[in-house]
């Protein structure tokens, strides 16, 4: 696993086309149409790996 300090621009592209199919991004995608690869392209660039059992909550609407 690649550390986001250390991930390569080609590194990025990998994930974006391997997240691209994520329900999440997909509505990232569809809500910022003019920005939809940028916005999925900057989020893959910071991605890390973690795992959370189904029902886990991951972050709360509004928190920073």
């Amino acid at each position: 696993m690649v550390d986001p300090f250390e991930r390569t621009y080609e590194d990025t592209q990998t994930l974006a086309i391997l997240t691209r199919t994520m329900q999440f991004f997909q509505e990232l995608n569809r809500k910022n149409i003019n920005q939809s690869e940028r916005v999925h392209e900057r989020c893959c660039a910071v991605l890390r790996y973690e795992f959370f059992h189904k029902g886990d909550i991951v972050f709360n609407a509004g928190e920073k």
